[in-house]
């Protein structure tokens, strides 16, 4: 007898979200903060 197959909502019940995995106080991550990511979204599009 074969293990059933779990569901996608149980194996993501034990994964971090990438963010969390990261220092929130490194620098890059400050900036990263501060940039208009909307911005240059809107601005790819227009192109």
């Amino acid at each position: 007898m074969q293990p059933k197959p779990q569901s996608r909502d149980a194996f993501e019940l034990f994964q971090s979200h990438f963010d969390q995995l990261l220092n929130p106080r490194h620098e890059l991550i400050q900036l990263a903060r501060k940039i208009d990511w909307e911005r240059f979204e809107a601005a790819r599009h227009y192109y």
